[in-house]
């Protein structure tokens, strides 16, 4: 099924005929996989492996897999997920993995979440959780070899829905995966259900900044010279620097960008900015993954200061030659100056000079994205649901509350 099927079915279960045994694709449905020799077909083996110490073993094998996934994806890097887990699993975790003869292709580590009256006991398990708070995770999606075919996605839907007779399971998949999950799931009894589509804008870099300039819009150029020069008629010195070292990342400045973060969503009007690191948690959280993912020259963050007083900050990691724009924040006395588009003009530069290949403006559309010469890569949530009848209610009851809590957030 197409994305543009998927699209057109949002918000509406679909499901066929039943999905075979684990046991039965583990023998048989590995067809796809490129080292079968002599008509032998290769042996697919899923294994479920329960608490935070088994996932945390995983650790070799997850960066081997990762490395050859390298779809820029910082979700997916061992710096990432294991300070994840370490921070919000506290235990409470189920890993599908699956292996072939030639070593692991699939890792989906979901989150258990314990069943509740309000939510009709209903039991479920979110991949790469918890579901509140997705605003960190933006891109949890499985890892899994991009040369696997369909029947390992079925393996992974398989074990997590049936090992514990959980009602359904919450995915996420962007781009390609989205078509390949649909391949998977298109000969089952499960039945899908679309939460969210949202588009990721991503904008292929060119050799140097004069040639990325030719590409764009003459009201983006425009808005790139007012960034540079407005400051300037008024006698505004702004400056661009970089942070890289943990020691640099950590020391200090990671609290002027909570605080520049902070002072961007109390801006009025709109579009609106959440404080999505309000909470000591949230922070905790943040400093340990960034000293991780500097030590492995994998984070930057940029600071644009007028003087010696940071006036703008955004943290951006940096995964396979792909640049991700991840939160940012900026001091609302001077948005007339455009600070943020003079920080990510500067960024883009220096991503360029760097060698980087693609810039990731994460998952949204806004103006502010969308005036850059960018195209649009499909993030799609969805649920896969048992299919037995009270499955199926419970699912139906608690989505249906999410969706009313929803509405009344965004209309107060």
């Amino acid at each position: 099924m197409s994305i543009h099927r998927l699209e057109a079915r949002e918000h509406r279960a679909l499901g066929v005929p039943a999905l075979a045994s684990a046991t039965t694709l583990a023998a048989g449905a590995a067809a796809g996989i490129d080292d079968a020799k002599d008509g032998e077909r290769p042996v697919l083996t899923p294994q479920v492996i329960d608490g935070l110490p088994g996932f945390l073993a995983l650790e070799p094998e997850w960066r081997e897999l990762q490395r050859r996934d390298a779809s820029g994806n910082p979700f997916l890097t061992w710096e990432w997920v294991s300070e994840w887990a370490r921070c919000f699993w506290d235990g409470a975790v189920t890993t599908v993995v699956v292996r072939s003869p030639s070593g692991l292709v699939a890792a989906a580590p979901f989150h258990r979440r314990r069943p509740r009256w309000t939510e009709l006991r209903a039991r479920h398990q979110v991949l790469m959780g918890p579901r509140g708070l997705r605003s960190l995770m933006e891109l949890g999606t499985a890892l899994v070899d991009p040369e696997a075919p369909p029947a390992v996605l079925r393996l992974i839907v398989e074990c997590a829905l049936e090992r514990d007779g959980l009602d359904w399971i919450e995915l996420c998949a962007q781009g390609d995966e989205i078509e390949r999950w649909s391949e998977a799931l298109a000969t089952s009894t499960y039945r899908r259900a679309i939460e969210e589509r949202v588009m990721t804008p991503v904008m292929a870099l060119a050799a140097d900044w004069s040639q990325l300039r030719a590409r764009l819009r003459r009201n983006v150029k425009e808005a790139i010279r007012r960034s540079y020069n407005a400051p300037r008629r008024d006698g505004l010195a702004l400056t661009y620097r970089e942070c890289r070292q943990p020691a640099e990342v950590l020391d200090g400045v990671l609290d002027v960008f909570y605080d520049l973060h902070r002072a961007r969503s109390l801006r009025p009007g709109p579009p609106r900015h959440l404080d999505h690191f309000s909470s000591q948690a949230r922070r905790d959280f943040l400093h340990r993954v960034t000293r991780r993912l500097a030590e492995a020259r994998a984070v930057t963050v940029s600071v644009v200061s007028l003087g010696d007083e940071p006036v703008a900050t955004r943290i951006n990691f940096e995964v396979d030659g792909t640049v991700y724009f991840y939160y940012s924040g900026f001091d609302p006395a001077l948005w007339s100056y455009s600070v943020m588009t003079y920080g990510v003009t500067e960024a883009i530069k220096s991503a360029m000079t760097r060698g980087q290949r693609v810039i990731s403006f994460s998952p949204g559309v806004d103006q502010s994205k969308a005036r850059w010469d960018v195209d649009y890569i499909p993030l799609v949530r969805f649920s896969v649901v048992r299919p037995t009848p009270a499955a199926r209610l419970r699912f139906a009851v608690v989505r249906a509350l999410r969706q009313a809590k929803l509405h009344a957030t965004r209309t107060r």
